[in-house]
């Protein structure tokens, strides 16, 4: 038998950890972090899901053995329906050759060049939070529309940036897609 990480105990193919991620994804995490610890197990289905916390181990399975690890293939499989084979679901060698290609762009004195355009984001991403007043916010639809935002004005410019809303609008369906 495989030794596995701590994490929740699997009922019903695991439905009821689905229903609680639903409701509150970060809350979640959180959650299997404090019971469990830095690296948790959860068998979902068919799926068997790891989750890792800690930056140390994180920077083990994201850098130092990258080639020993897949991501998650349902997400991986939808973002491909619209991306293609792109930089953000390639694995191995296709991918390499593609993250070669595009390092250039993120150099130090190239991402020095970001900053101001990022910190345009930024602002306009707190303005934007400011007017919704004691509103709940949905943060990870936030991060994401500031991330496209931040996205477009780097690699085409900040006119562009008026597109982040519907760029933000197509990744939350994708992800809710991947999810469901």
């Amino acid at each position: 038998m495989i030794e596995r990480p701590p994490g929740p105990a699997r009922r019903w193919l695991g439905i009821p950890l689905l229903i609680r991620m639903r409701r509150d994804y970060l809350g979640f995490v959180q959650g299997l972090r404090r019971q469990h610890g830095d690296v948790t197990h959860m068998h979902i289905g068919a799926e068997h899901a790891y989750d890792v916390f800690s930056p140390d181990l994180i920077r083990e399975v994201l850098v130092d053995n990258a080639h020993s690890f897949i991501r998650w293939e349902r997400a991986t499989e939808v973002f491909a329906q619209a991306h293609g084979q792109s930089v953000l679901v390639t694995e191995g060698e296709v991918w390499q050759r593609q993250r070669r290609m595009l390092q250039p762009g993120f150099g130090p004195r190239r991402i020095a060049d970001y900053v101001p355009l990022v910190v345009q984001a930024s602002d306009k991403a707190l303005q934007t939070l400011a007017t919704q007043g004691d509103r709940e916010v949905e943060f990870e639809h936030a991060m994401t529309l500031l991330a496209m935002d931040v996205i477009l004005r780097t690699l085409f410019s900040s006119e562009a940036a008026h597109d982040a809303v519907a760029a933000g609008e197509a990744v939350r369906i994708l992800t809710h897609a991947a999810m469901r």
